[in-house]
């Protein structure tokens, strides 16, 4: 089989399945994609293409379900950079001093 996406006209292969990567088990077929290899556009859909090279008819059956394992050390959402959370706490730093100042020259006006 080969995986790659469809974007409702045609199928683009991204990726070529070994027997390194495919497994199966109780009925069901499992393709290991290594990290960063496959990437979809927006708006297109992951796919799988079969061909049969055999001279007989072929039956693929599905329940219609599928789902999709993201490595374990993959917290799911993206963190934040060191850089970004140091220039976000100054600038806040800096706007409390800035109204801290400001409040403390009114009440001396007063």
């Amino acid at each position: 089989p080969f995986v790659g996406d469809w974007d409702g006209i045609a199928f683009t292969t991204r990726f070529s399945t070994t027997g390194d990567n495919i497994a199966y088990s109780d009925g069901y077929m499992m393709i290991r994609i290594p990290a960063g290899s496959l990437t979809i556009g927006a708006g297109h859909y992951l796919a799988i293409s079969f061909t049969n090279t055999t001279s007989a008819d072929q039956d693929m059956e599905t329940d219609g379900s599928s789902y999709l394992v993201t490595p374990v050390d993959d917290p799911g959402f993206p963190v934040p950079e060191m850089a970004a959370g140091i220039l976000l706490g100054l600038g806040l730093a800096g706007l409390a001093t800035y109204l801290l100042i400001k409040r403390n020259k009114v009440k001396a006006k007063l």
